[in-house]
């Protein structure tokens, strides 16, 4: 099996374990076994949110060591990532009891965006302390080059409550300064047409209404606000899902609207960074397409190239951008979809192209 199917296959693999783990759990009410384990909501929500990430950790190791080199497989940022995981979900699940102890829809609302800039400081905060980086600065933009990023990792847009900035792992460091600048100038144009600001208000105003027309109609169903919370981060798996199966055709096609510019100013140089992102990634030259339809928000060299149609509804990797999102509902299947499974990284910085 070469590397594309491999990848492929060990995403399925992983997303098939949550889902059907979540369909047992909401089944079998795994909410009113856990509440009962103490009647301190601090100490359930920690015991819970511990098994629930303790669970998936040997996936992360196994697939990690199939799918990464010698140099990117590493126990030490699997544990590290795994705990960052685990103080974000505890934070919001506490966040969410006192939330949902004052009955109020409004607080609810306000919960939930506040929880969503949180993620986003969080991005800002790892991307500051955890790489080695180099500053410097592109049309006015912050850009950092970062000297000891793995190779799975690609570029990302990062956003602070007031600022903005363009991550670059190192192996875009090691190219020709034309294919760099130009990777550079295509990121730069979403950022300058507001395109990923776009992604992320959208994905914030979708996973606010998913979160407050759950509670409105699970509240009736769970009594205790601690069964609610637990069951709550099972059925955010399974909106996750559905999440996955839905919007990469968005994606798809903002990545190809801006392919089209870019064709524009370079096709040469176009095509030759396409190859330079495959390299890197999942050597997707061609796939079939209704495969690619349903698993790839990026779509092939191949469609990407004969691709001449500009798109009127388009979001740019939302599928990957609302399930980091929807993290703050303790939804954990951001850890297995494809692209991110053994790849911690990925979860706090989803790729963005």
């Amino acid at each position: 099996m070469d590397f594309r199917n491999k990848k492929l296959s060990i995403g399925i693999i992983y997303v098939g374990i949550i889902v059907v783990l979540s369909l047992l759990g909401l089944f079998y009410n795994i909410g009113s076994i856990v509440s009962t384990v103490d009647s301190k909501v601090f100490i359930t929500l920690g015991i819970y949110y511990f098994f629930y990430l303790l669970l998936t950790l040997p996936l992360d190791f196994v697939f990690s060591n199939e799918l990464n080199n010698e140099k990117d497989h590493s126990i030490k940022k699997i544990f590290l990532f795994n705990f960052l995981l685990f103080i974000i979900f505890y934070t919001s699940g506490v966040l969410l009891y006192f939330v949902l102890i004052n009955n109020s829809f409004i607080y609810l609302i306000i919960y939930s965006l506040i929880m969503q800039i949180l993620l986003l400081i969080i991005q800002n905060l790892v991307m500051r302390f955890f790489f080695i980086k180099n500053q410097k600065e592109y049309s006015g933009l912050e850009v950092l080059e970062l000297k000891d990023s793995p190779k799975y990792m690609t570029s990302n847009i990062i956003y602070g409550v007031f600022s903005k900035c363009i991550l670059i792992p190192e192996h875009w460091l090691l190219e020709n300064t034309e294919n760099y600048n130009f990777h550079l100038k295509r990121i730069f144009i979403m950022c300058k047409n507001k395109i990923f600001i776009k992604v992320l208000l959208v994905s914030a105003f979708l996973n606010t209404i998913v979160l407050t027309t759950a509670i409105y109609i699970a509240k009736d169903y769970y009594i205790d606000n601690i069964e609610l919370i637990i069951n709550l981060s099972l059925l955010f798996n399974l909106v996750c899902f559905i999440y996955i199966l839905l919007l990469p055709k968005l994606s798809q096609w903002g990545v190809m609207n801006i392919d089209n510019i870019m064709k524009k100013d370079n096709i040469e140089i176009y095509k030759k960074n396409l190859e330079i992102f495959e390299k890197n990634q999942d050597k997707n030259n061609q796939i079939n397409q209704n495969i690619e339809s349903i698993f790839y928000p990026i779509p092939s060299v191949n469609t990407r190239i004969k691709n001449q149609k500009n798109f009127s509804l388009t979001f740019p990797n939302i599928s990957r951008t609302i399930i980091f999102m929807m993290m703050f509902g303790a939804s954990i299947i951001l850890k297995g979809v494809h692209g991110n499974a053994g790849k911690p990284e990925n979860w706090i910085f989803p790729p963005t192209e």
